[in-house]
């Protein structure tokens, strides 16, 4: 066998290798528990690329929440800021529905709560992230136009001093 019969089997059997791994990659669900949902059908924090409209598509983004390890009256969430498209909007002639899943990242309970003037874009202004499941899903946008801002507390209620105040984390919800 020559050079050149050898540099074509070696891309044969490349190609054979990364077909079936391409195939597995698109049928691959998003992240969560929902393995069909997530966000769009693809792994979590992947689009499809630029020019596809994919951030004004019907998905679910996910936030994990945490304690901070150094200090437990602290807590993080692992996306801050985010846009949501109404169902007002249209995509391809369809109404836009986006959500939000938050999740507790280390099976401690968290209360989110929209505790602003301005209120939740959502049904609920709290969404208490408690075990078993240690996740809680929004429901539909309700109201859109602005920018939500809301809080974390450590347990299943939204008292005492919040460990991630309103300040940072919130929701740009486009009309």
């Amino acid at each position: 066998m020559n050079l050149s019969q050898k540099l074509v089997l070696a891309g044969l059997a490349v190609t054979l290798v990364l077909v079936p791994a391409c195939a597995h990659h698109r049928r691959r669900g998003g992240g969560g528990d929902d393995r069909s949902k997530g966000c769009g059908g693809l792994p979590c924090g992947q689009g499809p690329g630029a020019g596809h409209h994919y951030g004004q598509t019907d998905r679910t983004f996910e936030v994990y929440i945490y304690t901070d390890l150094e200090n437990s009256t602290k807590c993080y969430a692992d996306m801050d800021v985010g846009t949501l498209w109404t169902m007002t909007q249209k995509h391809n002639g369809k109404p836009v529905n986006q959500t939000v899943t938050w999740f507790s990242d280390d099976n401690k309970d968290y209360t989110v709560v929209f505790d602003t003037p301005k209120g939740s874009p959502f049904q609920s202004d709290v969404f208490h992230i408690t075990g078993p499941s240690y996740k809680q899903d929004s429901g539909k946008i309700v109201k859109g136009g602005d920018y939500y801002e809301y809080s974390i507390y450590s347990g299943d209620n939204a008292t005492g001093t919040p460990c991630l105040k309103a300040e940072d984390p919130g929701w740009h919800v486009n009309p």
